[in-house]
């Protein structure tokens, strides 16, 4: 975001850049969704590994890991037939503990 010159606030990012803004908030709107981006901030997981931790169906996972990646949050590394998850990249992890200071706040 740059500064305006004039009153020096930031300026409004362009409709694009806050389209994705909104793609980023709605793709962490799901309390599922969060927990998975939480695992995978220890760790890279499969679907199936994710629906055993979360004790739900791979279907149920796969659908949300799509939700989580459209929005640009994780992404994904082919193995042969195995499909490996992580978080998309550093920034992600940053959003996460900012969200949960946020949450700790009165």
């Amino acid at each position: 975001m740059k500064n305006d010159q004039t009153n020096g606030r930031p300026s409004l990012p362009e409709p694009r850049q806050l389209q994705k803004l909104c793609d980023i908030y709605k793709g962490m709107g799901d309390y599922t969704r969060v927990h998975i981006l939480w695992i995978l901030m220890e760790k890279e997981a499969s679907a199936g590994e994710l629906a055993k931790e979360l004790r739900l169906t791979k279907s149920a996972v796969s659908y949300q890991l799509r939700k989580l990646h459209t929005a640009g949050l994780i992404t994904s590394r082919h193995t042969g037939k195995n499909i490996s998850y992580s978080l998309a990249d550093g920034s992600i992890r940053q959003l996460l503990r900012l969200a949960e200071a946020l949450s700790k706040r009165k």
